[in-house]
């Protein structure tokens, strides 16, 4: 009888530890789900930064992707002045929206915006600009490049950047249109970041103006009722010219313009007053 009752007892004891082992068990797993959680809602912005990271493109792609395939690194720094024609291919960067590009004259803190932040990228981290956005500026002097972001402004001249001697602008020459440089701006302040140079890329392509190199006539002393003939050589420089506008005047008259448009072989002009009949003449070989 009293083995039995131990035997109860030893059982109830058994269930007992055996429920409250159970019990620990759920809390231990509840603990580890709840950790796992937490775990999980601390590491995945991180994971999903290094995703975004990881999907951007390189400085080196994205200029082959957009056809420059024969390029060479330079250590150009500063521009000559001239006529530039600016192309915007795209901007990898958390704040694409806030970075500016400016030009500036060298030894001066006068800046001219080219690119502003609303301009170029539409992604959410930035990306390729589709279709590229080009602009054209003229500059009188000796010039540098220069990217404003949030924080810092960075500089094609290395000895202005704000943590010198870090580089902030790779040049690279395209072998195939010696006019044409191609640019990447890195916007990370230090030596730590990951130097993509990706955060804007663009090219710079000096062009030659628009230059006229004479301009004659005959008759120089036309009686009233004779026809006087322009010829004008112009240089076409990096544009396709297919028309010229012509200013005359008559005597004391106001002056009149006339667009002259191509017409077969040479330029032909004809003035819309029937006074003097006048016509100016370029041949297509100018």
């Amino acid at each position: 009888m009293n083995n039995r009752i131990s035997q109860r007892a030893f059982k109830r004891m058994t269930t007992q530890s055996s429920k409250k082992s159970e019990q620990k068990k759920q809390k231990i797993l509840t603990i580890l789900i709840g950790l796992t959680l937490i775990s999980l809602l601390v590491f995945t912005p991180q994971m999903a930064f290094f995703a975004s990271a990881s999907s951007e493109l390189s400085l080196e792609t994205i200029l082959e992707s957009s056809g420059f395939t024969n390029i060479e690194l330079t250590d150009i720094e500063t521009f000559p002045a001239g006529l530039y024609n600016i192309t915007l291919f795209a901007e990898f960067a958390a704040y694409y929206n806030d970075n500016i590009l400016s030009y500036y004259m060298v030894e001066t803190a006068d800046y001219y915006t080219i690119f502003t932040a609303a301009e170029g990228a539409t992604g959410v981290n930035g990306g390729c600009v589709v279709p590229p956005l080009s602009k054209i500026f003229q500059v009188d002097t000796e010039f540098g490049l220069s990217m404003t972001t949030p924080y810092h402004q960075y500089f094609t001249e290395v000895y202005l950047n704000p943590d010198f001697p870090e580089q902030h602008c790779k040049i690279y020459k395209n072998l195939d249109n010696p006019t044409m440089l191609l640019i990447g701006f890195e916007n990370c302040y230090g030596g730590t970041s990951d130097r993509d140079y990706n955060d804007m890329v663009f090219s710079l392509t000096a062009l030659e103006p628009v230059e006229i190199i004479s301009v004659s006539r005959a008759l120089e002393t036309p009686n009233y009722d004779e026809s006087v003939v322009i010829i004008s050589q112009v240089k076409m420089g990096s544009y396709d010219i297919d028309s010229v506008v012509l200013s005359y005047q008559v005597e004391s008259s106001i002056w009149t313009n006339v667009t002259m448009n191509l017409d077969n072989t040479c330029l032909l002009y004809t003035s819309p007053s029937p006074r003097d009949r006048t016509r100016s003449r370029m041949p297509s070989s100018a």
